[in-house]
Order: C-alpha cells, then structure tokens, then sequence
C-alpha cells in the first residue's frame, strides 16, 4: 500500500512512510486502502503514531483495544 500511493516500485517494511515524502493526505489513502482490504477500522493515528510498514502491521495485529489505547503524550 505504501508503493503503491508513493509511487515507488518498493517500500522496506522500516521504511518511514514521511520520509519517503509521504503527507496526511497520502496517508489518509494507505488508511482507506488498507481498511477496504482487510474489512476493518484503522484510525488515521496509527500511520502517524507507526510510519513504516512494520510498525503499522504489528499495531494492526494487536486486539483492537490495545491497538487503539497505545496513545501519545501530548508533550
């Protein structure tokens, strides 16, 4: 998904999807993607809170409540 809306032939799974010149809109497309595919709810946080393939996977993984209530600091 992260190719694909980059525009890039790869994608590592460390890859930070902002550093490739990925931006909030762009990552509002990998969310959507990735919610049609998997037929699940995937807040727009998690792409900020896990930027690389990997991250973003594990915390998919992780049983909705764990998933969701990994939040930031706000400082």
């Amino acid at each position: 998904m992260f190719a694909d809306v980059l525009g890039l032939d790869r994608v590592g799974a460390d890859d930070n999807f902002f550093e490739m010149s990925g931006n909030s809109l762009l990552a509002t497309k990998v969310v959507a993607a990735l919610q049609e595919r998997l037929d699940r709810k995937i807040p727009l946080q998690w792409m900020f809170l896990d930027p690389t393939p990997s991250g973003l996977a594990r915390r998919i993984a992780l049983p909705s409540a764990e998933g969701e209530s990994r939040r930031p600091s706000p400082w």
